[in-house]
Parts: structure tokens; C-alpha cells; sequence
């Protein structure tokens, strides 16, 4: 009966009478357009059986998967170069473009340079060619006369290609036999039946690669030699060292050494700023999804798009998105860490001093040492909390520098004298500071501030398990292997003369370190001078699972560069470290040099290490990434 009862509408402004079976019939009718009403991308990709075009196809599934009003169509094209003109023309919104040819667009070199943008990167191509695996070609010399597959006329692995070879000296059509594809899928079978020699490819996991290595016969992969790679970016010094890890392809059992860019994925200026945000964010919440389908896609990541794409080539819509989730900067959840060293740029002998600024706007110095010039330091600024690991005085400032850049990065001018007081201590009365230090350390600190007419609450404990809050940040202290003794200059009247007089110093307990927990979740340990402990593992890593550390790698006063590794490698095992109190000039020009304790950590360490250039920021999101700022 109720079926009959009917509904009023207003129909071209005239009101109608419906019964409510046939508003049901039209609701019903109406339900699956209503579910399907999502707004099409089109996405171009490549030929089928290459590594674009599977690349394409997943990330498009992926993509409609995770937002439901997004109905992302992968379609086939030539390759990069077509991309581009498709893109340009306004013909899809969508594109990838291998990390050569984007370049070459994007930055206009021999045409007027593209009004596109980026949404995010791929996955990094470092090119190289296969042979089979009974092949007799070992290098890339070899390869000269003989018949090789260098990818379709439209691919950008043709232009990487000829940027690898131009800097050995070599053409593709004048030193090999060149075979230009007519489907990146003709280039696998070419090599297994013996119609060419190699196949030129690159990327991680690309389909190419992964078909000869699987063939028959196997694969065998012929990279430019390391001199090559020398060589190669000398005369094209726009690409960059990449690595396929070991175990990328089947038979592969080391890393693979060659050159390549990023591949990107572009979009036109004018597509719309709420679809580009969530495109973007879709990418990024379908990131696992992404990966359970094909191994490259562990590549495609937000932090590592504004880690290696300019902000002003970024999307705004993409931009947005990434702002929120905390990984530009500017945006809320980035933690800056900027070191206070002795010279502007650099790394020198005795920088220790870092700034932490929380998302909040709390911040807090470590360690303010020599290279701190003083409570009028202009690089200073707000400072709320003051963290010692020990009294050591080129961590508590027995002296400091007059002004920054003063004498030399290997020998800095320390000429003013801080005692009795400390660098620390006056700091803190001047800025207002809070120092918070563990063992007996805030005893010594309360006599000093409160001799100097401060308020002795300036100064305050926390021991090892327990915390304290400031604003945003949580803190703590652990423990450290190293020695912690005052000097008789620090405390100053009769009592520190004798000290100094019988070679004595006075104990104020054991040293720290600390684990600071920032407001967007990001944990650090700061490792003060210690040696390999126990607690590394069972404390900062297990209990407090920490994303960055900030490691002290000098040797003879603390951990040395092969320990330090150790440390982060199987102890602590952070995401990213920053290197610490080298005790050495460790760069030049901001460079590092060679032969130095800090290339032999960076070398020795099996994740990102940070070097603390001074007075550069760097910026870390909540895992631990660097996401601008870094080298």
C-alpha cells in the first residue's frame, strides 16, 4: 500500500506527483552510474613489455583500488617521448618520462622547456646492457660491431643510452650494430635467440632484464666499469650513481654499479588541484599495494618525490598533500636539525653543536661545545632547552669561538674563555633556557646559574627511564661508555686549582646520551661520547625504536668510524644517521674529503648518513627521512 503513497518533485518548476514504486525503479536504475561516477585520468605509460607499461598498468590499479572517485586509465604509447608531446598538447594529464628525457623537457636544453609538472618519481634507472648467459662480451668495448637492441625510437633509454656512450667516446649507430624495436617486448627475445648480441635497458625489476635473466641460457649484465662511471659523469655530469641491489634479477648475486636519473611521473599544469592531491595521496596510501605487486615500486614513495624534486616543480595539488603529511618543508611534522659548526658549509675538527626545531616551534641545543660563539651567537635564536652529555669542554663550552668562521676549519680560533661559567650556562641565562642533563650533571649547573643570579630551576633532571615533556617534545637519557669528569677551570676558587694542580678532575656521574620523541613521532638518539654498549640495542632500539641518530664517530675519545658502524648497522639500526664529532676537517667547500674517519663511516654504514654542514637545515619527517637539507 505504501507503495502507492505519492512523492512530490519539482520538474522544470513545475511540481509532480510520483508514486514512490517508480522513484524506487529510478533510484535503483540509477545506483550503479551513481557508483561509477569517478572522475578519469588518463594515464600514458609505453609499449607493451616494457618496464613502463607494467609499471602503468599497476599503479593505475593500485590508484582506483585505494580512491574510489579516481578511474585511472593506463594507456599505451610509444614511450617517453610521445608522453611528452601527449602531455604538452593536453591529450592525457598523465604521463611517465624516463628521468633523461624529462630533464632535457623540463629544463628546456635544445627546446623551450615544458610548462609540465611533477606528481612523483618512479623508480631510478641505472642503464646497462644483458647478454646471455653463455655470452663470450664481458665489457662494453666488447660489445662494438655487433648486433645490439637499443630499446624503441620514442623510449628515453635511448637517450640515457647515448649519454652513457657519448661518454665513452662511442655512437650506437656507428660503433654497433643498432636495432631500433619496433615493441620494447621484441628485445628479450632478440638476445635469447641469438639475433642480438645485448639488450640496452635499465631500471630495477624492468621486464626486459628480467626476461633474458630468466631465459634459458640466464643473463649476465655488462655495466660501465667504476672508471667508466667516472668518465661518463664527467662529460654528463646531470646523471647520477645508481645501484640494482643484489638479488634485483635472477642470477644476480652482487650489486651492479652504473649511471641514470630518476624516472618521473608528470602531469599538465592546468589538471586540477584536487585531483593531482589525490593522485598523490593515493600513491602514497597504496605504497604497499604497490609493492606486493612489483618490486620497483618500493621506489615510489612521497618522501623520496621531495627528497629528490625541486619544490617549485612540484604539482600544487601534490605539494598540498605532501605538506600535510609532513614532508616539505614548512609543513606541518618536518623536525630541523641545523649543526652550529665552526665554519659556515662545513664539517670541521670540533663540531658537536646541533639546533632541533619540533614541528611545535620548540627548540632545543646539543651539545654547545666551543663552536657555539657564545650567547650572542647570531644563529642562536629561540633556544628553549639545553642538552650536555657530559662535561667534557668541547661539549659544555670551556671556551668558544669570537665569532663564526674564526682561524682555521681543522684549528678554530676558541679564543674566549667561558669558565668558570660554561658556554652552556651562559647561554641559558641569556636565552632563558631550560638545561636538562641526567647523573649529577643538574646539581653543577643550578650552583652555576644561581651563582650568576638565575633561577636555579633553569636547571633539571631527568635520569635513564625516566622522561620529561617540553611542549611537543619528550626526552630521556641513556646510557654512554665514556668518562665524565669537571675540570678544576669549571669550578673555579681554590678547590679547582688544586684539582688542576693534582691532575684530578671531579666526577659528576656517568655520561648520557638522549632519545628525543618530536611531535610528529620522529625519534632520535643522540649518542654523546660513548663506546659500543649493550643498551644500544636493548634500549634505543628495542624499547625506544628510533628512525634517526645522531652518532659520534672521532675515535680514541669515542667510537671510531668502523664502531660507529657497527653500532648503527646491528645495534641501533636507525633509518638514517647524521655523523658527529669527527675530530677531523671532514669537508672542503662543503665536499668530503677523502681518506677521512666520515667517508670511511659513510662507506662502512648500510643507510643514509647525513653530513652536518653548518648553518644548513636539514629537514626529517616522522621516519626518519631526510626530506631537504641533507648531503
Amino acid at each position: 500500500m505504501g507503495s502507492h503513497v505519492p512523492v512530490r518533485i519539482k520538474t522544470g518548476g513545475v511540481m509532480k506527483s510520483i508514486p514512490v514504486s517508480i522513484l524506487l525503479l529510478m533510484l535503483a536504475t540509477a545506483a550503479p552510474a551513481l557508483a561509477s561516477d569517478a572522475t578519469r585520468i588518463d594515464w600514458a605509460t609505453a609499449t607493451k613489455g616494457g618496464g613502463f607499461q607494467l609499471f602503468g598498468e599497476n599503479i593505475a590499479e593500485v590508484i582506483n583500488s585505494t580512491d574510489s572517485r579516481l578511474k585511472v586509465e593506463a594507456l599505451a604509447t610509444k614511450g617517453s617521448r610521445q608522453n611528452l608531446e601527449l602531455l604538452e598538447a593536453g591529450e592525457v594529464d598523465v604521463g611517465q618520462v624516463e628521468g633523461n628525457a624529462a630533464r632535457i623537457a623540463l629544463d628546456g636544453v635544445g627546446r623551450p622547456a615544458a610548462n609540465l609538472k611533477i606528481l612523483s618519481v618512479m623508480y631510478p634507472n641505472p642503464g646497462m646492457f644483458v647478454v646471455r648467459g653463455d655470452s663470450r662480451y664481458e665489457r662494453i668495448e666488447d660489445l662494438k660491431g655487433q648486433p645490439i637492441a637499443f630499446g624503441t625510437k620514442a623510449s628515453g633509454l635511448r637517450i640515457l643510452v647515448n649519454d652513457v656512450l657519448d661518454g665513452l667516446g662511442l655512437e650506437p649507430d656507428k660503433d654497433f650494430k643498432q636495432i631500433i624495436l619496433n615493441k620494447a617486448s621484441e628485445g628479450p627475445q632478440l638476445v635469447t635467440d641469438g639475433e642480438a648480441e645485448a639488450l640496452w635497458g635499465a631500471g630495477i625489476g624492468w621486464p626486459g632484464f628480467v626476461k633474458v635473466a630468466n631465459g634459458p641460457a640466464g643473463g649476465r649484465f655488462i655495466p660501465p666499469s667504476r672508471e667508466q662511471i667516472e668518465q661518463i659523469l664527467k662529460k654528463h655530469p646531470h646523471l647520477q650513481k645508481m645501484t640494482v641491489p643484489a638479488g634485483t634479477y635472477r642470477g644476480q648475486n652482487k650489486d651492479i654499479h652504473s649511471v641514470g636519473l630518476w624516472s618521473l611521473i608528470l602531469v599538465r599544469p592546468d589538471l586540477d588541484d584536487e585531483l593531482v592531491y589525490r593522485l598523490a595521496r593515493a600513491i602514497h596510501l597504496g605504497h604497499d599495494a604497490l609493492v606486493s605487486r612489483i618490486p620497483q615500486g618500493r621506489y615510489t614513495q612521497a618522501a623520496k618525490t621531495v627528497k629528490y624534486v625541486p619544490a617549485e616543480r612540484l604539482h600544487p595539488g601534490a605539494a598540498k598533500y605532501y605538506e600535510e603529511i609532513g614532508l616539505l618543508p614548512g609543513g606541518d611534522g618536518v623536525v630541523k636539525i641545523t649543526p652550529l659548526g665552526s665554519h659556515d658549509g662545513e664539517f670541521c675538527r670540533y663540531d658537536r653543536a646541533l639546533i632541533f626545531e619540533d614541528p611545535d616551534g620548540t627548540r632545543l641545543l646539543y651539545d654547545a661545545g666551543r663552536t657555539t660563539a657564545g650567547p650572542d651567537d647570531p644563529r642562536l635564536g629561540k633556544i628553549d632547552v639545553i642538552l650536555v652529555s657530559h662535561m667534557h669542554g668541547d661539549h659544555v663550552g670551556d671556551r668558544h669561538l669570537p665569532a663564526v668562521n674564526a682561524g682555521e676549519c681543522a684549528a678554530p680560533d676558541f679564543s674566549v674563555s667561558a669558565v668558570p661559567n660554561t658556554n652552556s650556562v651562559n647561554i641559558a641565562l641569556k636565552k632563558g633556557a631550560t638545561i636538562i642533563t641526567g647523573s649529577e650533571m643538574p646539581k653543577f649547573f643550578a650552583a652555576k646559574i644561581n651563582a650568576l643570579g638565575g633561577n636555579s630551576e633553569l636547571s633539571q633532571l631527568v635520569r635513564f627511564g625516566a622522561s620529561k615533556k617540553v611542549n611537543g617534545v619528550t626526552l630521556t637519557t641513556v646510557p654512554a661508555a665514556h668518562s665524565n669528569g669537571v675540570a678544576g677551570s669549571m669550578i673555579g676558587s681554590e678547590l679547582g686549582a688544586l684539582l688542576d694542580q693534582s691532575g684530578l678532575t671531579a666526577y659528576a656521574g656517568p655520561p648520557t646520551g638522549y632519545v628525543l620523541k618530536f611531535s610528529n613521532g620522529l625519534k632520535v638518539y643522540l649518542s654523546g661520547d660513548t663506546g659500543i654498549t649493550a643498551e644500544q640495542e636493548t634500549v634505543v632500539r628495542n624499547h625506544y625504536g628510533v628512525q634517526l641518530a645522531v652518532v659520534n664517530i672521532g675515535d680514541t675519545f669515542t667510537t671510531g668510524p668502523k664502531e660507529a658502524a657497527y653500532v648503527v648497522n646491528d645495534l641501533v639500526k636507525p633509518k638514517a644517521v647524521i655523523a658527529s664529532h669527527a675530530n677531523e676537517q671532514a669537508t672542503r667547500n662543503g665536499k668530503l674529503l677523502a681518506g677521512t674517519r666520515t667517508e670511511d663511516f659513510i662507506q662502512a654504514s648500510e643507510m643514509p648518513v647525513h653530513i652536518p654542514l653548518s648553518g644548513k637545515t636539514m629537514h626529517f619527517d616522522r621516519q626518519g627521512r631526510c626530506q631537504s637539507g641533507c648531503e
